[in-house]
């Protein structure tokens, strides 16, 4: 088989896309066959045809299990940067959700508190820091990105709700979704979320948000002054193509507007940033430092379990 490179991160629809991109970029520097693995499950049940008009090769999971197994395979990238030693092998399977970056570019190496979210390398959540010229080209690989004709016209159609005073809000709290997310839902600080919404007292809000609840609160406090997408249900939508269909029509939705208000650490909310062309304002929903150190604590702790565990599975007779 011919070298290669295949895109296989099997979470959701905005860490699909990052992957994408990093392979994307890797397949054309070092002269690689691109591949897609993209497999239907519990975090997103459609097909990539069912969301974009690219073409682009595919392989089936049965293919992909193959590949796996094969001696020649560097199975994850676990760092931010890539370089040639990275690309010995002829097979390379990218899983990674980061923007996986070359040694000449530049990274904003500002660090607010480790953790497995984010390690404070990269440009993963940066925003503003991005080096403009690794930002011009990342944005040039996500404008190759066809999105199907009826997910344009819907974002085209409700878009007409948006004016000038529109800010686009999106609100992560991690509290309906599966086990795997504990402990971020300690992320999520309501009194955060009201501070930076009252500091824009002549704005409308376009809010994305996972709990119906959050929504609830905020019609009450911001009367006339909340829009959302009636169909949205982020709890729901990645269980069916419909669903996230749905989902990257609001993504873009969300990129239309000037102003973001957005969810640490969530790449949702960080790819709205990138569709908008890198060019909206940006305020990040404040996190308690106590809660980032719980969450530090508690998320080596599960790690830490999680290896004793697998430990005495392998070795137990």
């Amino acid at each position: 088989m011919e070298k290669c490179i295949v895109s296989a991160n099997i979470w959701g629809l905005a860490n699909r896309m990052k992957c994408l991109v990093s392979s994307m970029r890797i397949a054309e520097r070092y002269s690689r066959r691109l591949i897609l693995y993209w497999p239907k499950n519990d975090h997103l049940n459609c097909d990539f045809s069912d969301l974009f008009e690219n073409e682009i090769e595919q392989i089936s999971e049965p293919e992909f299990k193959e590949l796996s197994l094969s001696t020649e395979v560097l199975k994850d990238f676990s760092k931010v940067e890539v370089d040639d030693s990275d690309l010995r092998s002829d097979i390379i399977i990218n899983t990674s959700w980061r923007f996986l970056l070359f040694p000449q570019e530049k990274y904003p190496q500002k660090l607010i508190l480790p953790n497995k979210f984010d390690d404070g390398k990269g440009l993963d959540f940066k925003y503003d820091l991005v080096p403009a010229a690794t930002k011009d080209n990342i944005l040039a690989y996500l404008n190759r990105f066809i999105p199907r004709r009826s997910i344009l016209d819907e974002v085209g159609k409700f878009a007409k709700n948006f004016d000038d005073n529109t800010i686009s809000l999106q609100v992560r709290t991690w509290h309906a979704t599966r086990q795997r997310d504990f402990p971020r839902n300690l992320f999520f600080d309501i009194k955060g979320l009201f501070k930076v919404m009252d500091n824009q007292k002549k704005s409308n809000f376009f809010v994305v948000c996972d709990s119906r609840k959050v929504i609830d609160r905020l019609l009450e406090r911001y009367k006339g002054r909340i829009l959302f997408h009636p169909e949205d249900n982020f709890e729901t939508n990645h269980c069916s193509a419909s669903g996230i269909q749905l989902s990257l029509v609001i993504l873009l939705l969300l990129s239309k507007n000037k102003k973001l208000i957005l969810s640490s650490v969530s790449t949702y909310s960080e790819l709205s940033w990138w569709f908008g062309g890198c060019e909206a304002e940006v305020k990040i929903i404040p996190i308690p430092f106590l809660r980032w150190v719980a969450v530090v604590s508690l998320d080596r702790s599960i790690d830490y379990a999680r290896n004793i565990k697998r430990f005495f599975t392998k070795t137990r007779p």
